[in-house]
């Protein structure tokens, strides 16, 4: 008796949040699905942290090199993760639905979900037949800024949901960049590229008019300076930074390092306090159980999830930082962890697998348009 073919995913991630969002997806699919799967030069780190073999590179984002990819490939499904510019990503979504292959987005935050569907010329042409949402309130915000009323669903967050999964086990050997630093609190400053985002015209840079990391940073570096005391602070850049060596913004008795590679759960886990702007990381600090705070001016809107969703506090200026920054190094390193939150229930990998799977049933029967 012939055995089923497994159907075939093609799983494409360039940007960091969507190859932790599908990281946990490509895991769940061992045994029921063949995964091609395409990264970027950011994103084939994270994917080799979780232990999962990226397939080849990305394609340059032209409509060419996509239809091309997917006509020698020929996937029964598309899983993608999101972007913050026109990628490869993007346009598998909408070459999917041209030739009629179910495809899957998966959505990493609580924000910029029509931003995530559009091309170049800022129509929304990038759809997917669906968009995986972490919780209710995501699908409903992405029907509030017009995703079409048929395509989000909420399926919880598959990295998430994996974090929770670990916190009962995890334990993870101290980064290397802490070996050898003298004894002194440890803060993590988590970094954001949201000056390169505007300077590169970014269409995504208006929504944090107002700030951007490099005033965060040295705003930072004041408060740790006036505290006059030993701290240690280590800038983590975004995975996607190219920037690498610049001027710290606070000198002794401070040691400011940064670095790109640290491994974020062991560096969060091994902080005494976590600050950033409005990094999904800061999300994940809470659910470990650091002091966690986002700083972010007064009158910027908030674009925090770790805010909205009550987990962190929002810090409005530098003397709201140095008060809650004092109040976080003398207290318990270790926070009670919140409730396990719906948006990082157990099984959201195998439920936007699901999605993905069911999908494919349609399209291999010709009733996907």
């Amino acid at each position: 008796m012939a055995t089923a073919r497994r159907p075939l995913i093609l799983a494409c991630a360039t940007d960091a949040g969507g190859a932790r969002s599908l990281a946990p997806v490509i895991a769940a699919a061992r045994g029921r699905a063949e995964v091609v799967v395409l990264a970027g030069p950011t994103t084939r780190p994270l994917f080799a942290e979780h232990g999962i073999a990226v397939t080849a590179e990305a394609p340059q984002p032209l409509d060419e090199a996509v239809e091309a990819l997917l006509e020698r490939l020929r996937p029964d499904a598309v899983l993608c993760g999101r972007t913050f510019a026109v990628s490869a990503d993007r346009l598998l979504l909408r070459a999917a639905r041209a030739r009629g292959v179910w495809s899957v987005l998966v959505q990493d935050e609580w924000y910029n979900y029509r931003y995530s569907l559009l091309d170049a010329a800022g129509a929304m042409t990038c759809l997917p037949h669906r968009l995986c949402c972490p919780d209710a309130l995501a699908v409903a915000e992405a029907l509030a800024e017009g995703v079409p009323a048929d395509i989000p669903v909420a399926t919880g967050s598959p990295a998430l949901a994996r974090l929770v999964d670990h916190l009962d086990t995890l334990d993870p050997p101290r980064p290397a960049i802490l070996d050898g630093l003298p004894a002194a609190p440890v803060v993590t400053f988590l970094s954001e590229t949201h000056s390169l985002d505007a300077a590169r015209g970014e269409p995504s840079a208006p929504l944090f008019a107002g700030y951007d990391e490099i005033a965060v940073r040295q705003a930072l570096g004041r408060v740790v300076q006036r505290m006059g005391r030993p701290v240690t602070v280590i800038e983590k850049l975004h995975p996607s930074d190219p920037r690498a060596d610049w001027a710290n913004p606070a000198t002794a008795p401070v040691l400011w390092r940064t670095s790109r590679e640290a491994p974020l759960w062991p560096l969060l886990w091994h902080s005494d306090a976590v600050i950033g702007i409005v990094s999904m990381a800061l999300l994940e600090a809470a659910l470990i159980g650091r002091p966690v705070a986002s700083f972010q001016p007064d009158g910027i809107p908030e674009r925090c999830t770790a805010v909205r969703q009550g987990l962190v506090p929002r810090l409005a200026d530098e003397a709201a930082v140095g008060t809650w920054l004092e109040g976080a190094l003398g207290g318990q390193r270790m926070r009670p962890r919140p409730a396990r939150p719906r948006f990082a229930a157990a099984d959201a990998a195998s439920v936007v697998l699901d999605v993905v799977l069911n999908g494919e049933e349609r399209s291999r029967h010709g009733v996907v348009t």
